[in-house]
Formats: C-alpha cells, sequence, structure tokens
C-alpha cells in the first residue's frame, strides 16, 4: 500500500457539516449477476430537473445518471369513469441511476416509479404520496438501494420488490399511513421469486401501515434497528413482519410499541408446509401495546455469509425518538457520498480501484485508506473521486474515508467505510465441506422455460459454488467420485460451476477449485467432499413421502381430515409448488419391461406437467388439465428399469395447480437379464468381462447363467 504521512482530522480547522450515514449495508452489497454491489448513476454526469417532462426524460436515458430533483412535481394520472381505464403516471427507470432529491421540502405527488429487468438503482432523499398502483415497484431487478426516503399512501404497495428481484438494501426511511406496505415477493406459487428476493432492512420507521412491514416470500430477509408503532390504517390492523414459502428472516435489535402481531407467518400451519416459513428473533425490544407473536420460529440464515454488518447495528435501546429524527429525506443527503465497495462487502476480488459519488461544487477530496479502523492515513488529494489500488492483500479488511472540501470552505464527511477481500484460495463451499445431502436434482427453471423447451429436463443439476478469491483470471473446477482421480470439469470465471447433467444419487464426490491469477499463476484449492442421499424405489407400491424431494417439493397431510379435498394413500402426499420439483429414487427391483403408474391429484383449476425419467432420460411426461378434483392415475407402459437404475419424477406448476403426487406403482410384466444397464460405469456387456443377469460383474468362480459379449453362458 502507498505510505504517505498520516494526517490527523482533528488538525483541520475548517468546519465539517458532520459525519453521515454508513452509506450501502447490506444485501444490495453483495456479489453476483455480474455486479459487486451498488454505485447507481455514480459513473455518469449529475443533472438537475425541475418538470415532470425533465425527470422522465433523465429515468429512461441509457447510461448512468445522478438525477438530482430541486422541485416537487405532481403527476398526472387520471381516474377512468364510465368504464374506461386510468392513465396512470408510471415513470420508467433504466439502470445505473441514482435518483435524489435536493431536500426534504421536494415532494413527488401522484407518481409511480416503475423499474423492470433492470440494475443498479438507488433512491434517496425521495417523498412520495398518492402513487398508482405503487410508489416505488421493482420487477425482475437487482442490485438496487433506498436510503431516507418517506412513502406514504399509495394505491397498492409503497415499495413492492417482485418477480424474481434480489439483492436490496432498504435505510433509514418512512413507511406509513398505508394498507399493504411493502412487498419482498410476488405472492404465493410464482417461481420466478425461488432463491431470490434477498433482502435487507435497516434502520427504517414503519408506523400506521397495516400488514406487509414487510412481507417477505421464498427468499432471506435482515431486518435490523427497524422501529415499529402503530399498525393500524384507516380502522384496519394487521401484522408487521409477515413471511411466507420457505423464506428464512432475521429480525434483530429493532423496537416494537403499540402494534399487534410482531411476526405472522403467513399460510403455513406445519413445518413441512409449502407455505411454512423461518423467523428468528433476536435482541429485540417489545413495549407496550404489544399484542401476538413475538418469537417467530427461532430459526433463520447466517448473514455474515453475505456481508458484514454489526458495526452499522445498534443496540435496541437506541432504536428511538432520537434515532427517528433522521429517518426520512435530510437536508444533508444531497451533499453525502456513498463508496464501492459498499460498506461491509466481503469477498472483495479483482478490484483494481476504489471510487465514490460525485458532489457539485467540490474542491477537492480527501482520501484516507488503511488496514486497521484506528489508523487510516490521507494517500489522496484530488479532484478525481477514484484512487488506484495495489494488488489487494488476501483476507483482509480495508477500511477508508472521504472527505469532500466544499465551496463554502466546509467539509463533507462520510463514515467509516470497509471491505473484505476474498481469500487467496475459493473458499466456503456450497454444499458445505462434509455436507451428505446435496441436491442432485435441486434447482429452478428460467421464465417461460417448460420440460419439452428444456430438452426434456425439468430440473437442472444443483449448483456447486463458492466466494470469490482476492485476484483471480478465472477458476479451474475438478470433479470425480470418491477414491477415483479427480477430472477436469470446466473453466469458469463466475464462482459457481452448474454439472451438465445431475450427479448419482447416493455417492460421495470430492471435488476442488483452483484459481488462476491475472499473472497466470495457479493457486490450487482445498479438496472438499460432499455426498448425495439415496431412497429405493421398490417393485409395487412407493409413496412418494419415501422418496428423495428436491426443489419446490413439500410435504403434505391429506387424510381428509386437515385437508378435506381427499384421503390420500397413506394419508400423505408430496406437493409441487413454485415451479419444478422433482422426486427421485434408485430402483431395487427385478430388471424388467415395465409398467409404471402416477398416482397424482388433478385439481379443479389450472394445469401442471409431469415427466418421467429413468437415468437422467425423458421416457414420458402427461398434463394434468380434466380439473376433475380428484385422484387420479398416468400409466407409462413399456419401461425398461434394470435394478439400480435411477428414476425421477419431475413436476411444474404452469398454472396455479399445485402438483400433488400421491405414489408410484411399479408392476414388472417380463424379466430381462440386465445386460443393457453393466452396474459399473464405463463397461458394456462386451467389454470381454462375465455379467450375471443383475449386471453386476462376476468372476471365473461364479456359477450359473452369466453373460459374456451378450451371450448367455451357463457354468456348472
Amino acid at each position: 500500500m502507498k505510505k504517505i504521512l498520516f494526517l490527523f482530522l482533528v488538525t483541520c480547522q475548517l468546519a465539517v457539516a458532520g459525519t453521515h450515514d454508513d452509506g450501502i449495508v447490506g444485501f444490495a452489497s453483495y456479489h453476483d449477476h455480474g455486479l459487486q454491489g451498488v454505485t447507481g448513476g455514480m459513473d455518469g454526469q449529475i443533472v438537475h430537473v425541475s418538470t415532470h417532462d425533465e425527470l422522465v426524460k433523465y429515468c429512461k436515458a441509457a447510461g448512468a445518471y445522478t438525477i438530482v430533483i430541486d422541485k416537487s412535481i405532481t403527476g398526472h394520472w387520471v381516474k377512468g369513469t364510465g368504464g374506461a381505464p386510468s392513465l396512470l403516471d408510471e415513470i420508467s427507470v433504466t439502470s445505473d441511476k441514482t435518483i435524489i432529491a435536493a431536500g426534504p421540502e421536494v415532494v413527488l405527488d401522484s407518481i409511480c416509479f416503475d423499474i423492470k429487468n433492470q440494475q443498479n438503482i438507488i433512491f434517496r432523499n425521495i417523498t412520495l404520496k398518492h402513487g398508482k398502483p405503487d410508489g416505488i415497484a421493482f420487477r425482475s431487478s437487482h442490485h438496487v438501494w433506498l436510503d431516507h426516503c418517506d412513502l406514504s399512501t399509495c394505491e397498492d404497495g409503497l415499495m413492492d420488490f417482485t418477480l424474481g428481484s434480489s439483492y436490496c438494501t432498504v435505510s433509514w426511511s418512512a413507511f406509513h399511513d398505508h394498507d399493504k406496505v411493502s412487498l419482498s415477493c410476488s405472492g404465493t406459487m410464482h417461481y420466478e421469486d425461488v432463491g431470490k428476493n434477498r433482502v435487507s432492512y435497516h434502520h427504517n420507521h414503519y408506523y400506521n401501515g397495516t400488514q406487509r412491514n414487510p412481507r417477505i416470500g421464498y427468499g432471506l430477509g435482515h431486518l435490523w434497528n427497524n422501529y415499529w408503532n402503530h399498525n393500524e390504517y384507516q380502522g384496519s390492523s394487521g401484522y408487521c413482519v409477515g413471511y411466507f414459502n420457505w423464506a428464512r428472516v432475521l429480525v434483530e435489535n429493532s423496537y416494537f410499541t403499540d402494534v399487534k402481531q410482531p411476526f405472522q407467518n403467513m399460510y403455513g400451519v406445519y413445518d413441512y408446509d409449502s407455505s411454512w416459513a423461518q423467523l428468528e428473533s433476536r435482541g429485540n425490544i417489545f413495549g407496550s401495546g404489544v399484542s401476538g407473536d413475538t418469537k417467530g420460529t427461532g430459526e433463520s440464515f447466517d448473514v455474515n455469509h453475505y456481508y458484514d454488518y454489526d458495526f452499522a447495528m445498534q443496540k435496541a435501546e437506541s432504536v428511538n425518538e432520537d434515532m427517528l429524527k433522521n429517518v426520512g429525506p435530510q437536508a444533508w443527503v444531497l451533499t453525502d457520498m456513498y463508496g464501492f465497495p459498499n460498506n461491509g462487502s466481503i469477498n472483495v476480488s479483482n478490484i483494481n480501484a476504489i471510487k465514490w459519488s460525485p458532489i457539485e461544487n467540490v474542491q477537492k477530496y480527501e482520501l484516507y485508506l488503511g488496514t486497521s479502523a484506528d489508523d487510516v492515513q490521507l494517500v489522496q488529494e484530488s479532484a478525481e473521486r477514484t484512487y488506484t489500488l495495489p494488488e489487494l492483500l488476501p483476507s483482509t479488511t480495508y477500511y477508508w474515508r472521504v472527505r469532500a472540501l466544499l465551496a463554502d470552505d466546509t467539509y463533507s464527511e462520510t463514515s467509516l467505510w470497509r471491505f473484505t477481500t476474498g481469500e487467496e484460495m475459493a473458499s466456503k463451499p456450497e454444499p458445505l465441506d462434509g455436507s451428505d445431502d446435496y441436491g442432485v436434482y435441486a434447482a429452478y427453471p428460467h421464465e417461460g422455460v417448460t420440460m419439452e423447451g428444456c430438452g426434456g429436463y425439468a430440473t437442472e443439476a444443483g449448483k456447486l459454488s463458492w466466494a470469490g478469491a482476492a485476484n483471480v483470471k478465472c477458476y479451474e473446477v475438478y470433479l470425480a467420485e470418491k477414491d477415483r482421480e479427480l477430472l477436469h470439469v470446466g473453466t469458469t470465471t463466475d464462482c459457481f460451476f452448474q454439472p451438465e447433467e445431475p450427479l448419482l444419487l447416493g455417492k460421495t464426490y470430492v471435488w476442488r477449485v483452483d484459481v488462476i491469477t491475472p499473472e497466470g499463476s495457479v493457486i490450487t484449492g482445498d479438496t472438499w467432499t460432499f455426498a448425495s442421499k439415496q431412497k429405493l424405489i421398490e417393485e409395487g407400491k412407493t409413496e412418494s413421502e419415501d422418496m428423495l424431494m428436491y426443489g419446490q417439493t413439500f410435504l403434505e397431510l391429506e387424510n381428509g381430515k386437515v385437508n378435506w379435498m381427499y384421503k390420500a394413500s397413506n394419508d400423505w402426499v408430496t406437493t409441487g409448488e413454485a415451479g419444478t420439483g422433482t422426486l427421485a429414487g434408485t430402483y431395487n427391483g427385478r430388471n424388467g419391461i415395465c409398467n409404471i403408474d402416477f398416482c397424482y391429484f388433478d385439481e379443479k383449476q389450472g394445469q401442471g406437467i409431469y415427466q418421467l425419467r429413468v437415468n437422467n432420460k425423458k421416457v414420458g411426461s402427461f398434463t394434468a388439465n380434466k380439473n376433475t378434483n380428484k385422484l387420479a392415475t398416468q400409466t407409462f407402459k413399456g419401461i425398461t428399469l434394470y435394478k439400480g437404475d435411477q428414476l425421477a419424477c419431475d413436476f411444474l406448476m404452469t398454472d396455479k395447480m399445485k402438483c400433488r403426487f400421491d405414489y408410484v406403482n411399479i408392476t414388472v410384466t417380463s424379466e430381462i437379464s440386465g445386460i443393457n444397464t453393466p452396474a459399473i460405469a464405463g463397461q458394456s456387456a462386451c467389454d470381454g468381462k462375465s455379467y450375471n443377469l443383475s449386471g453386476q460383474v462376476v468372476d471365473d468362480n461364479y456359477r450359473g447363467i452369466v453373460i459374456v459379449g451378450n451371450k448367455k453362458i451357463i457354468r456348472q
């Protein structure tokens, strides 16, 4: 690192405007989808707007812009009459934008911001009301930051984050006087949300909001240092934090007062339901007037796997009226800076420069940098907003701060930011080293993909992923079954690898990720192991709950009492919800030509697609669309099965029908030798070896019928 004499901040005699908030902390900083965090319009020019047309022009313009709204703007949506549709005032926003109001006095009235399929967007200091249908709506978008805003009294949602959106941080904002406040999901049975909707909410104030404060589905939610009070609006009261459909939510060091139902597990009754979710309450204060659930389920997720935040979190006792004075639009936000890498970022890799957002009328910027929070040194005084770094050390936390000398000889000073580089090698493998429940079939289709359009595959093989190294050109991935030599299976610049086909059930695998540095040297990674489970499918009936469940597959009790629709075989079914699911197992019956019966429930509405795979090859499919609201059976005839074959039953919810599956029944109509499916991969019946009728290799001492070169021989 460059060494320059340290300049103590206290020696400066100029006035300092004050140390501002912590900047972008949370999921918005996470490295995914080609971004290592949020920069918004940092790299573009600053433009000022004061009219509706000017705002529309720059919001939809291509490229990076910081858009400063100087005056209040009223929209012009018109309510339809006589059956005519309403004319909504929805302003589209494209990627790489920072939209910031000049001060708390600037108000946007009857305007809605609509963001679809975009990324890297920041809203700051915005006061918005009467939006129709929403205030700010993100759909299929990622890496966004909403900070010091005030949203109220819109028609539908104040701030919704839906349809596969992910990596959002909402900070220091007020949400109030509204019914359905904020969604982080698209409702039930939306496959595009699965594995997405990763959101952070901190230092926000929720008041006079009936429900969805916020509501999180399918993804991960982290809420800290928020304040909730009086969740009643227009005579209706609801809940604060809602969670459903296997979301995992952590709420910590927050304050609740005069609210009903701080936590609401939506829809799910049992912990195996497809609508069930997890929430952990940690270090929160529940004051006077609080009723309902304050415990959650007690489980959440490890936030530190995604970002650091302890430095930005206060004790719950500090979440009080004094904190609330800093929530919402503030006069100083216009001269506040945010940096890249974002504050609290971890596993930072391949960063050759740090940079920060622009302020107008700046004489110079002072950059302080170091590897200790107590010793950051002045390394640059310049009008530039970037600093070229030397090669970063692995596994190191860097601390930095920016001071901007303004035209009036006052300083605007940031808080102390930090980011941590990745290790020298790839690290933090998923599946975890030693894991025994690798999801061989677990993954999700892209929008619009059907089973047929996917070449017969309803699901992809589960991904192998890892945390990025500090300095890397690419990764070389090696994989093999245990006790076999590792094979090179791919090269990638991403921090994940997708096997071409699903791996095998009941196997233990070893794998390694090597780092290729920008200079071309090789850093050999650690060798990790994981195993996949195995369950056997016998001749005759095998209940679906006794098979391996992958993807969006859940248990459901169908005994005619808990669920009134019907009584299932053995009282249980498996249910596919929000996209694809897979039931899988290893065939343990006789080798033969078989009929395979699928027993399923044909719901009264919608449709679902089912298919059968043997050894990852599609052998049949059908659509459940008769809508009889009864159990039904579909038979696949003439399917060749050998002992050891892997069977997978896939289902894809395409039109609001949950794919309920009761059992599979296998009938062997005629036996075969097993010669066409040898037990050992890579061998064939023509390789000179001897096989028994089950396809197993036998030695010369074996007596009975053996097969050599596709011919049966009797050894006596």
